[in-house]
């Protein structure tokens, strides 16, 4: 198999941002839920382009400095290309790494 074949149907990994704990989950906890569904669906229709969505998901407790922590932890050492989150995580005040600075796509389900 050739490396362009390879690059081609590895799965592809996503970073989920959304506290299911703390005051936030009240509204974050079904963004969740919608974004892993949304991703069974995906993958169950043969992923995108044939690759398979694998999502890294953590769960910030609601705690702002969390957030900006996350969003660089799936950046940097998980290495996902893009980060699904909340439209009020376009720069977290625990940080500079929130997609917008990092200059990381980010899908936000809840964009008015």
């Amino acid at each position: 198999m050739s490396n362009l074949t390879q690059a081609t149907t590895a799965p592809w990994r996503i970073g989920v941002l959304f506290s299911r704990t703390g005051f936030m989950s009240v509204i974050e906890e079904t963004q969740y839920q919608g974004t892993q569904l949304a991703i069974e669906e995906v993958n169950e229709g043969g992923g995108v382009c044939g690759r398979e969505l694998v999502p890294v998901a953590y769960d910030p407790g609601s705690d702002s400095a969390a957030y900006g922590h996350y969003a660089k932890r799936l950046m940097v050492e998980d290495q996902v290309s893009t980060i699904i989150r909340l439209l009020h995580l376009v720069e977290p005040q625990g940080g500079a790494a929130g997609g917008r600075t990092a200059k990381w796509p980010a899908l936000v389900p809840d964009a008015l």
